[in-house]
């Protein structure tokens, strides 16, 4: 072959001589990138001032307990009692169904129908308020619940539950996108694991009056429970307006400068003073990040007209998948389903194993809030997939050996054992990030909606997995363990490719995690955290 000419070997040697340059060329410009991105973040450590601002023994300490107890409440309808009522044999009876299959599928999906029908409205918290819409979700639910309780059948059941799954999507999901915004940034975590602590307290109570119903004859065993669901959206109803302030975010978004800062004075400080340097830091924060991002209420294209926007929507999507399909859901909805598998039917060892669950989740839930603003998010998203998986394999073992009629007895035990060791991990590790983490990856323009994109691809995911696993596990019984290990694994990689870190950064500064441009928001978030760790290092010398 002959070689090239001479002016081509210079032609290919000034190409790669300028491909080298672009490659220095962009190195440099993601350097510069990173170190703008520092300078940012290290102008106000925001996180330690506001440490420095409140106590836990403070009046703000005492105001902000006040309002995680009445807002919580909004969480604490027990959307998966259903799970626990399928183990009373008056149920079964009247509604026609069993322990699993498709006909008790379509009951429980029903709520997850009413949540995919509601969430693209989460906008409205950015019109009418945080509390506005929380406000119309509880009332929606004490209707829904009256209607659950006075069923005379299974359709009116049915329609009950979609308007339960309404009032929870508008109330449940709007929740956590409140408390993100009106706790402190250093106590965002604990301030949200707390709150989602309430859900065992609405499961706690219902879980008490199911196993007390099943002593009872008749339909008033399946129907007290329903109707003990009007009880927590009541008080909410009642209380939230003149006992929880509204959002400082949404305060200064629509114009109320003045009434956002005696908020952050009056929740985030010791002092209550609206010049106190936290007050100042937040607001100032909060403008800024305002200016680089305004959009209408209800314009949804903020979620996905830029790269950075879709980078936040391609995580939202994501989570929501491993939020809802690791396998968690499948313990609540189908408890009896589940523990039929190996051997144990009897309706009150059923509801009381419902009970103890319900019971320890509570406990190892507020565990865990105070232990997320300590640990990385990855890690705890980390280990709460990996030990997932592994409780996963030992349910699945057992159940391959019942089934082969091995050991039956302590097999039994063992999934017990390994159900409620699922439990306490998922709120040791994960409950608090499910509502944590999404809001943190959004900003305050994307935030309501979202969420609310958020609870679309959640009850999507949760009609498939409420209705479709019924199916499933009444034809593939133990394998169906297998499924659920694949998806936990998926979440691990997925963790580690796309979910940034965020300990330590408010709302404002997560921003700049996914707005610098030139560096994968991972990376960039490991470089501020280490930035943010040596500037707090050269503070404590000087």
């Amino acid at each position: 072959m002959a070689e090239p000419h001479g002016d081509s070997k210079i032609v290919e040697a000034n190409a790669h001589h300028l491909e080298g340059l672009d490659d220095v060329a962009n190195e440099k410009i993601q350097d510069s990138s990173v170190e703008a991105a520092k300078h940012d973040l290290n102008r106000v450590d925001l996180d330690q001032l506001s440490k420095d601002a409140i106590t836990i023994k403070s009046r703000a300490a005492r105001r902000l307990a006040v309002v995680i107890m009445i807002q919580g409440l909004t969480f604490a309808i027990d959307g998966s009692s259903i799970g626990g009522i399928t183990a009373l044999p008056a149920f079964r009876s009247y509604f026609h169904v069993g322990t699993s299959g498709a006909a008790l599928g379509i009951i429980n999906a029903a709520m997850s129908i009413g949540n995919v029908c509601a969430s693209p409205f989460q906008w409205l918290s950015d019109l009418i308020g945080r509390r506005g819409v929380s406000f119309i979700g509880n009332v929606i639910l004490i209707l829904s619940g009256v209607l659950m309780a006075a069923a005379p059948n299974a359709a009116a059941l049915i329609v009950g539950r979609v308007f339960s799954g309404v009032g929870a999507s508008l109330s449940a999901t709007v929740g956590p996108l409140y408390m993100s915004e009106i706790a402190p940034s250093s106590r965002r975590g604990l301030a949200i694991g707390l709150y989602c602590a309430s859900y065992s307290i609405g499961a706690i109570v219902i879980a008490v009056v199911l196993l007390g119903g099943s002593y009872m004859e008749g339909d008033w065993s399946w129907r007290l429970p329903m109707l003990f669901q009007i009880g927590a959206p009541f008080i909410v109803v009642c209380l939230i307006y003149p006992c929880t302030p509204e959002s400082p975010r949404y305060l200064y978004a629509t114009g109320k400068y003045d009434q956002a800062r005696k908020v952050i004075a009056r929740y985030h400080t010791t002092s209550e003073d609206i010049n106190d340097p936290i007050v100042v830091a937040e607001i100032e924060q909060i403008r800024e990040s305002m200016e680089r991002h305004d959009a209408k209420p209800w314009d949804f294209s903020p979620l996905y007209k830029t790269v950075n926007s879709r980078r936040r929507l391609w995580i939202i999507f994501l989570y929501s998948f491993f939020q809802q399909c690791n396998g968690s859901g499948m313990l609540w909805y189908y408890l009896p389903g589940v523990l039929k598998l190996v051997g144990v039917t009897n309706t009150q060892q059923v509801l009381g194993i419902n009970l103890g669950l319900t019971v320890v989740g509570y406990l190892s839930t507020i565990g865990g809030s105070f232990i997320v603003d300590k640990v990385r998010r990855r890690t705890l998203l980390f280990t709460g997939w990996s030990v997932y998986i592994f409780f996963l394999a030992l349910m699945s073992l057992c159940g391959g050996l019942y089934a082969s009629n091995i050991g039956k007895k302590p097999t039994g035990y063992i999934v017990i054992i390994a159900i409620f060791m699922f439990n306490i991990c998922t709120g040791l590790f994960v409950n608090a990030l499910h509502n944590m983490y999404p809001n943190e990856v959004l900003h305050y323009s994307q935030r309501a909606k979202g969420m609310g994109m958020y609870s679309f691809f959640q009850n999507c995911f949760g009609f498939a997995m409420s209705y479709g696993f019924s199916i499933v596990l009444a034809d593939l019984q133990w394998k169906t363990y297998f499924v659920f290990m694949g998806i936990n694994s998926l979440a691990v990689y997925a963790t580690w490719q796309w979910f940034p870190e965020f300990r330590h950064l408010s709302l404002e500064e997560i921003d700049i995690v996914f707005e610098t441009n030139g560096t994968r928001p991972v990376a960039l978030a490991n470089k501020l955290q280490e930035a943010k760790k040596e500037k707090r290092g050269e503070l404590h010398l000087a």
